[in-house]
């Protein structure tokens, strides 16, 4: 059955610029786990289930998107949370938590990839010294954060490197 009218599908799946298209889309996807201006793992995701819906789910299954979800769901969980995990984990205050999310948020958009590492460690400093943390306890808090936040992110970056291995072996094979 053609995926468009007036388009013929190829043997095995989709058609080759389907297979094209969601392949830009994975390698943005994997550029934006490392880099704050695209949504990272998502659109790896996303990519894959929209080849997935439209090829009617031949060669990637509706299972296969379930555990690519819930991958996904975790990566993201990983990439936002073990930084300031680590922080909590060591003694950090909630200031510092919470300043670790707020500054790597702030920290990416002001400061682009250099921000995915200074946001956090920053915010994780001004949150301990407002907590009234000498300057040595926020500056291990806040290494400790960012320090979990790369280790987040680098997970983050293999599971979106699994998905797309999954994909290019399925639909290239």
């Amino acid at each position: 059955m053609p995926i468009l009218p007036g388009m013929a599908a190829e043997a095995g799946g989709g058609p080759w610029w389907l297979a094209l298209l969601a392949s830009i889309g994975i390698a943005a996807g994997l550029v934006g786990t490392v880099l704050p201006a695209l949504p990272g793992i998502p659109l790896v995701f996303l990519s894959i289930a929209g080849y997935a819906v439209a090829t009617g789910f031949r060669e990637i299954s509706g299972t296969a998107l379930l555990v690519m979800l819930a991958a996904t769901v975790a990566g993201m969980a990983l990439e936002y949370g073990l930084g300031p995990a680590a922080a909590r984990r060591r003694g950090a205050s909630r200031a510092a938590f919470w300043g670790a999310i707020a500054g790597g948020l702030a920290g990416t958009f002001i400061l682009g990839p250099l921000g995915i590492l200074l946001g956090p460690l920053a915010g994780a400093v001004v949150g301990e010294l407002a907590s009234g943390r000498t300057w040595q306890q926020a500056l291990s808090t806040g290494w400790t954060t960012a320090v979990g936040l790369v280790a987040g992110l680098a997970l983050e970056l293999l599971i979106g490197l699994a998905m797309a291995v999954y994909f290019w072996i399925r639909v290239l094979a």
